[in-house]
């Protein structure tokens, strides 16, 4: 059995912190990522479904549509996509819809698009980022995650 597999089987959460410890052990979201999608599911998750949850979420206006250019798939998009269907799943404890989604992916890229074009645009002022990652590279501020090592530029989080 994987790992998520086993996480999930096991984890009844019941609390804001088993739930945050679950999606850790199933590494969802990158690390720096982890704690806001964990509060943002936990808040909006029974309000939302996963793709509403990424719409609406300052993150992913932040991250994803920076700017009024057409957003592009990275690989960064694609493990926060499905790491909010996943841990959407985990929340609400129904292990058959992450099966199916598991079983599903592979033709998902058309999905991706078509919810990546409904994000609002950031209108946070652009500028010049550092990523400190990669040693100081100058990152363009229509960006705000290293196109070479997918951590976030510094200062990112002072308009999210």
């Amino acid at each position: 059995m994987n790992k998520w597999q086993d996480v999930f089987s096991s984890s009844m959460v019941k609390t804001i912190d088993e739930y945050s410890w679950a999606i850790s052990s199933m590494n969802l979201f990158p690390q720096w990522a982890t704690e806001y999608w964990c509060k943002w599911i936990w808040k909006h998750g029974s309000e939302f479904t996963p793709v509403e949850l990424l719409q609406k979420s300052l993150f992913s206006s932040f991250f994803f549509r920076p700017c009024s250019l057409p957003p592009m798939i990275t690989l960064l998009y694609m493990q926060i996509w499905s790491g909010i269907h996943m841990a959407y799943y985990l929340f609400h404890q129904d292990i058959n819809s992450a099966y199916s989604f598991m079983s599903g992916m592979s033709g998902m890229s058309m999905e991706f698009a078509k919810t990546l074009n409904t994000i609002p645009v950031c209108e946070a002022g652009q500028g010049d980022w550092k990523c400190h990652h990669c040693l100081g590279r100058t990152v363009k501020g229509t960006v705000h995650v290293c196109m070479i090592c997918s951590n976030p530029v510094s200062n990112w989080t002072k308009y999210v």
